[in-house]
C-alpha cells in the first residue's frame, strides 16, 4: 500500500508530491491522492501511474535485483546523462519544493496537526499496528480536535 495520507494529519505532504505527482497521474488523480489522503493498492497505483510496475512479494526480490544486473552492466556516464536530461525534463524546479517543504513545517506548527499525531501515537501511529498498516483508512476517520482547525 502506498498513498499521502498528511491531509488527515491536518497537512499539506512535504517532500514535493504536490508538484511532482500531476505529472506523473495527472491533475485530477493527483486532486484525489493528495485530497482524499487513501491508501492504493499496488495494481490501481500502476493503472493510474503512480508506480511504474506492481510486481507480486514472491517476486520481488528477484525483479529488483534481475534489474540491477542488467543497468549495472551500462556505462556509467551514459546512465548519468540518461538520468540528468529525464529529470531536467520531468521534476520540477527546486525552489517549489522548498515552499511545499515550507507549507508542511508550517501545518505542523498549527494547532490542529499535533493534536491528531498525538492521538494517533496513542492509538499505534509508528508501530506495527492495525492504524500504521491501515493509515489511509485511518485518515479519513479522524480530524482535529474541535477548536483546532481555523475558521473561516
Amino acid at each position: 500500500m502506498l498513498g499521502q495520507f498528511e491531509v488527515g494529519f491536518a497537512a499539506m505532504p512535504g517532500g514535493g508530491p504536490s508538484t511532482r505527482l500531476p505529472g506523473i497521474v495527472g491533475r485530477g488523480r493527483a486532486f484525489e491522492i493528495l485530497l482524499g489522503g487513501e491508501d492504493f493498492g499496488g495494481e490501481l497505483a500502476e493503472r493510474y501511474g503512480y508506480v511504474n510496475r506492481a510486481v507480486p512479494d514472491a517476486e520481488f526480490v528477484a525483479f529488483v535485483d534481475a534489474f540491477a544486473e542488467r543497468v549495472s552492466r551500462f556505462d556509467l556516464l551514459a546512465l548519468a546523462d540518461i538520468k540528468r536530461f529525464v529529470n531536467a525534463a520531468s521534476l520540477p524546479a527546486d525552489d517549489s519544493l522548498n515552499a511545499q517543504m515550507q507549507a508542511f513545517a508550517d501545518a505542523l506548527a498549527r494547532p490542529a496537526a499535533p493534536s491528531i499525531i498525538e492521538r494517533a501515537v496513542k492509538r499505534g501511529y509508528q508501530q506495527r499496528t492495525d492504524l500504521e498498516l491501515n493509515l489511509g483508512a485511518w485518515a479519513g476517520k479522524f480530524g482535529a480536535e474541535p477548536g483546532t482547525l481555523p475558521t473561516r
